[in-house]
């Protein structure tokens, strides 16, 4: 099989495409690193001096290399965070490198680019998440299995098991992504099917055992909790999930290039009559929407929704790519499609800004409004007074309002603590002195004045 396409033309667009992520990325630098696990994992970042490992993901270290050197070199904030939000599309730009130029999978690399555009609105917001790194290094894997489909080399064993673990380590749920990949590669190549190639298999499945085994947190635990809530309250009349009927209004509304792939592709197959395949994209999707849907029965969270509807598009790109676009039409009528479809899902992507820029303006202004009436820099209020369909989540907002209000200057730094109905901290807001947050409460001297100058005081109650 042809893994390059006939014109460089392709690999150019899909640089061209990483190329306006990383521009974005730059352009709407707070959108992206003030919002949620991001506010979070970077105030650590400068309050700790180090990179944050959350929930045992040691891939997550990767796109805090270069924020961290910024914090080193101590540059101003916003240069902290511009190099935090670049620091996604960068890597990922990194592995298409690897991938297209490097192991020469064109195909592959596209996979790459679609996995983060197809799909793609609210998670261009909401960067921290490890499982796109891990979908990202999947892809990797497999650009290098093609490469070397025999797989005889020691040296090549030894990359294929560090990957592994990153990828197992990365989400529970990157089995199913390679578990599709492997079985459709061995479906549609010949030169895989070799007992080394079906060992790697269970060397997947051994390495994910032995991370589940070793490293726990309290985060999975919970969603464990929640799926075996779903499965009680909704086995076996799954279709009365809420969470069914809002992806199929998503995807009309955003996701429209998935079911018209999805649709594609079973016309496709069934036109060359290859039930196989046909029957693995569907039960793969279908099956991965159904575990889905039971960790999260009424997706709440649009945006934390889609990280995980985001690698549906593996699903359907790959085949697309691999079997469609070499079978079907000239190469020049496949670039200009790929063109448009990037054009759309950037200015889809685009046209989200608002929604994240939004809850920023709110904060700014809420507390301007609150220093000039109350003074002092801390601040807190309730669920009910705050605005939440701005705001989308009230856990991060501490973290958020600080790095937003320092950006200023440290001097110009405050916070407002919201209070939820299990964390309302209503002992740490009686203490002077402090930095209130959902998950820390730190004496004021503990944060570095060189980006923070709360300075001494109590909390502040602030209606809106």
């Amino acid at each position: 099989m042809d893994l390059r396409f006939s014109q460089p033309s392709f690999r150019r667009l899909g640089y061209l495409t990483l190329g306006v992520l990383s521009l974005m990325a730059i352009i709407y630098f707070r959108e992206r690193t003030l919002f949620t696990d991001a506010a979070y994992q970077v105030f650590h970042l400068i309050v700790d001096g180090k990179p944050l490992i959350a929930h045992s993901r040691f891939g997550n270290v990767l796109v805090q290399v270069l924020p961290w050197l910024a914090l080193k070199a101590q540059l101003p904030l916003q240069w902290i965070l511009i190099a935090y939000s670049v620091s996604y599309p960068l890597l990922f730009g990194l592995l298409y490198w690897l991938i297209v130029d490097r192991l020469g999978n064109e195909r592959l690399g596209w996979v790459l680019v679609l996995l983060f555009t197809l799909l793609s609105f609210d998670t261009f917001y909401h960067i921290q998440s490890e499982f796109y790194q891990g979908l990202a290094f999947l892809l990797l894997l497999f650009a290098l299995i093609w490469k070397y489909p025999r797989l005889e080399r020691a040296w090549l064993w030894a990359a294929a098991v560090v990957l592994i673990a990153l990828i197992a380590n990365s989400h529970k749920l990157t089995v199913v992504f390679f578990t599709f990949l492997w079985i459709y590669f061995l479906l549609i190549e010949p030169a895989f099917r070799h007992w080394r190639y079906y060992l790697l298999m269970p060397v997947y499945l051994l390495i994910a055992v032995v991370f589940s085994q070793l490293f726990h947190s309290g985060y999975e635990a919970h969603k464990m909790d929640l799926f075996r809530q779903a499965l009680e309250q909704y086995f076996p009349n799954f279709w009365d999930m809420p969470a069914n009927g809002k992806f199929l209004v998503k995807c009309v509304q955003y996701y429209y290039f998935f079911p018209l792939l999805l649709g594609g592709l079973s016309v496709f197959y069934f036109w060359k009559r290859r039930w196989g395949r046909l029957g693995w994209v569907w039960i793969s999707t279908l099956g991965y929407l159904l575990l889905v849907h039971y960790s999260s029965p009424n997706t709440t969270y649009r945006f934390y929704a889609e990280v995980t509807y985001l690698p549906l598009s593996i699903f359907v790109a790959t085949p697309f790519l691999f079997e469609i676009m070499p079978s079907i039409g000239k190469p020049q009528w496949w670039l200009i499609a790929l063109a448009l479809l990037m054009v759309d899902r950037v200015l889809v992507i685009r046209s989200n800004a608002p929604t994240f820029t939004q809850r920023l303006d709110w904060l700014e202004r809420r507390i301007g409004e609150a220093r000039q009436q109350e003074g002092g820099k801390r601040f807190y209020t309730n669920t009910y007074e705050a605005p939440m369909d701005t705001l989308i989540m009230p856990w991060g907002v501490a973290y958020e309002s600080l790095l937003l209000t320092a950006l200023e200057s440290p001097d110009s730094a405050a916070t407002l603590f919201i209070q939820e109905a299990h964390n309302k901290q209503e002992e740490a807001l009686r203490t002077p002195d402090l930095f209130i947050a959902a998950f820390d409460q730190l004496p004021a001297r503990q944060l570095p004045d060189r980006y923070f100058k709360l300075g001494s005081g109590l909390y502040r109650w602030i209606e809106e």
